[in-house]
């Protein structure tokens, strides 16, 4: 079905030297599904309208690369304030602020993505298997679709306060062998009382669970005040802190600094030289995250083969 998204002259010379009106008409025209099966689809598939390419998308992501030791999860907001859609997302603290929110497993070192799931709501009817409930359960499911191309045993993976749990770490350990780095928020249950509390700037406490977890606090001082950062960890213990702004923060923070920066590294680069469009239909807003997301990929299997060479 996708090949015939693009039906028309497939000669050579014509796609040299389309001319723009022409370019318009195609793309006015381009369509990721049959518009007879689209009502009923949407009944148990939000993103029905956009699935088949989504996940041929994340297939092929999936195929041409196998991820390294260090592994990170986080969002993307990609820029969309169109209408007539239900999941549209509102997040203030990203430079967009409207969009599609897309949850991605990326390359901690690496600029690549390797799965991604956008949320789109709950659908009306049955849901079908691409819907996913759940913070923990969205980074259980990509690592386990990811494991049915790849081994990923051994590795570590690190996300942000809003997926770190005991729970997750747990599980990551029991079904894959992975280890995790993740910031804690202050208001998670079970978290001693001392961890919890505002104390002298510097001080770092450490407390170390059965299983091989850890809890490290540590109080630093910003513009708005004294913070509390907080990390739970299954890796094995590193004590040590580095010289980072003469605030002699903790290398747990400082290696968790470093993975999440591989998420942001995928979004600059996608920036960068983006194909977004202005379009009345969100399906197109979708074809162009999944554009942008294959060219910045393709650039890194492409320095990957140079350098091999």
């Amino acid at each position: 079905m996708v090949s015939e998204l693009w039906a028309g002259d497939a000669n050579p010379v014509f796609a040299a030297t389309m001319s723009l009106a022409r370019f318009k008409f195609l793309l006015s025209h381009l369509r990721l599904d049959r518009k007879a099966d689209r009502d009923t689809n949407k009944e148990s598939d939000k993103l029905a309208a956009a699935r088949e390419v989504f996940n041929l998308f994340n297939e092929a992501c999936t195929k041409h690369l196998q991820c390294g030791d260090e592994l990170c999860f986080d969002e993307t907001l990609y820029p969309n304030r169109g209408r007539g859609f239900s999941f549209k997302q509102y997040m203030p603290a990203k430079p967009s602020k409207y969009g599609f929110l897309y949850k991605s497993l990326n390359d901690a070192i690496r600029a690549y993505t390797y799965r991604c799931h956008i949320y789109a709501g709950k659908p009306a009817k049955e849901p079908t298997e691409d819907y996913i409930q759940g913070v923990e359960e969205t980074v259980m499911e990509l690592l386990r679709r990811y494991k049915q191309k790849h081994e990923i045993k051994g590795r570590n993976i690190t996300f942000d306060r809003f997926y770190t749990s005991v729970d997750l770490a747990d599980s990551l350990l029991e079904e894959f062998n992975m280890t995790c780095v993740g910031t804690l928020a202050n208001r998670r249950k079970g978290l001693p009382a001392e961890f919890k509390a505002l104390r002298e700037e510097g001080d770092y406490l450490v407390l170390y669970e059965p299983g091989g977890k850890s809890i490290h606090s540590w109080i630093t001082n910003t513009k708005s005040g004294k913070k509390n950062v907080m990390a739970l960890t299954t890796t094995q213990p590193i004590l040590g802190r580095t010289r980072d702004d003469d605030r002699q923060k903790p290398a747990i923070l400082k290696r968790y600094d470093f993975a999440m920066n591989g998420t942001d590294r995928v979004d600059q680069l996608m920036q960068s030289y983006t194909v977004r469009m202005k379009s009345r239909r969100w399906p197109m807003s979708v074809l162009s995250y999944l554009m942008d997301t294959a060219r910045v990929n393709s650039r890194t299997i492409a320095l990957i083969q140079v350098r091999i060479v």
